[in-house]
């Protein structure tokens, strides 16, 4: 089990300051990180058959697949509100990196009668889960010409 950092991405909205002071602005935001594991386990067997005269020939093949799957889903949801200090004509902004945690291992299938002559099979599986932890990061820069002229 390890723990790794998931993806940085900005949360709530830009902060523009339009004023000559510096401005504290609260940026409220909610973000949600949501993970999908599964496994599975598949196989295909087939039969064929075939007939020959002259000058033809007739082939058939069956085949018949069985496969086996499980979904796993997790998410969890984070409110805050964040204070930015954003100096004059600049612009503010939050982002938010969510701690996730990394599994790997075997996954065990018992089947009830031999399957492909077996009763277990162990399939490799790694799974990712959000925990209930983040990094949060206040951001500021100065605006552009057009940020200016559209938000000021």
């Amino acid at each position: 089990m390890e723990n790794v950092a998931g993806e940085t991405h900005q949360v709530g909205d830009s902060d523009y300051n339009c004023t000559r002071l510096s401005q504290r602005s609260g940026v409220g935001w909610s973000d949600t990180v949501e993970e999908s594991n599964s496994v599975g386990l598949a196989t295909t067997a087939g039969v064929g058959t075939g007939t020959e005269g002259p000058g033809w020939k007739v082939s058939l093949t069956f085949s018949v697949t069985i496969s086996y799957e499980h979904q796993w889903r997790h998410a969890t949801t984070t409110s805050a509100t964040t204070f930015v200090d954003v100096r004059p004509n600049s612009v503010g902004w939050v982002t938010r990196t969510p701690d996730l945690q990394k599994v790997k291992g075997t996954y065990e299938l018992i089947f009830g009668k031999r399957f492909r002559g077996h009763y277990y099979w162990y399939v490799p599986f790694e799974a990712t889960s959000p925990l209930d932890t983040s990094t949060v990061a206040q951001h500021t820069r100065p605006m552009t010409k057009d940020e200016r002229a559209k938000h000021c």
